[in-house]
This record gives C-alpha cells, structure tokens and sequence, in this order.
C-alpha cells in the first residue's frame, strides 16, 4: 500500500533553498542529481514508510538520510506521510534524534 505523500511549507522552502545554493555554487547537474536522490527515496519510504529513524524525543517523528549534507524529517498518520523539513545538515543540529 502507497502512502499519500503531503510537503508542509517549510520542507518545500527548504528545499528550494538548498536547490538554489547547489545551482548558485555548483552546477545544474549537482542540483538535478540531489533532485533524484531526494524524490527516488521519498518513492522509498512512500512504500515501506517505517524505513527512517524514529526520534528519541518524539516518537511520531522520523528522519531518513537523503545525502550526507540531507536529512528529511517526516511523520506518518493513517495513509498519509507529512515530510515536515529537509535539513542542511552541515547548518542545523540533528540533537532531537
């Protein structure tokens, strides 16, 4: 069974962001192949949603690695899977796991 797949707003900035600093610092290659990296684990875990790391704070949240710079945090209820945030992991703390 697929799950149903909702971005929250800020995992779509988030991502914008960090599509725009790999274009501006990198190549159009280098954002495109993070692009399919992202998308083909989402396809991943949209089949086998229990796949990413449970918090030890916070049960419901999950957290799978997209890149060694990535991770994406993301919530699972009923049928549907919310991704709450794509993380620059190089900026941001990963404390809550």
């Amino acid at each position: 069974m697929a799950f149903e797949i909702v971005w929250s707003d800020d995992a779509k900035e988030n991502y914008r962001d960090i599509t725009y600093y790999l274009l501006e610092n990198y190549s159009f290659e280098v954002a495109e192949k993070f692009t399919e990296t992202l998308f083909d684990k989402v396809k991943l875990f949209e089949k086998n949603p229990r796949i990413g790391i449970s918090s030890k704070r916070l049960s419901s949240l999950r957290k799978i690695i997209i890149t060694s710079q990535t991770a994406l945090y993301y919530t699972i209820g009923g049928n549907q899977i919310t991704i709450i945030n794509l993380v620059d992991t190089r900026q941001k703390s990963n404390e809550d796991f």
